[in-house]
């Protein structure tokens, strides 16, 4: 995985340059994972990770985690992407404590410059639309009954 490839020149790998990055210096801006690389850039090419980055900050004691994505699919990109994204949010604060014991777990904030849905997903959409309003309606009636 990227993030625990060698990083040149530097001893450890991506995921060691945030830990390492984060102990150091608790306000840094430094704290961050590149995804895509230059070599994910050939003639031709469109399956390149839509994960650019994510960079980690401690700020007002908490630590938050920033992903910026260049695309992200609504119906299996991001159902996928954000508990992934929030997996690795809680792993880095979980090391972070042993330094930071009273460090808490902030927001994460998730970008993307595309997000989007693909034209062959609409009907499932709707279907999920509709099941939300079947239940939303229906927890709106048992609301009146209490």
């Amino acid at each position: 995985m990227i993030w625990f490839q060698k990083l040149e020149k530097f001893s450890g790998n991506q995921w060691g340059w945030v830990l390492d990055s984060l102990i150091k210096d608790k306000d840094s801006r430094q704290a961050l994972i590149n995804f895509n690389q230059p070599k994910h850039k050939y003639n031709g090419v469109k399956d390149f990770p839509c994960t650019l980055s994510i960079q980690y900050l401690i700020r007002d004691n908490q630590l938050i985690s920033i992903t910026n994505m260049r695309s992200n699919d609504l119906v299996y990109g991001l159902g996928n992407d954000f508990p992934f994204f929030s997996y690795l949010h809680q792993r880095l604060h979980k090391q972070l404590k042993e330094v930071y014991p009273e460090l808490g777990l902030g927001k994460i904030i998730h970008t993307a410059g595309s997000l989007h849905t693909y034209e062959k997903h609409y009907k499932m959409m709707d279907n999920i639309i509709d099941e939300y309003n079947v239940h939303e309606h229906k927890s709106a009636e048992l609301k009146k009954d209490i």
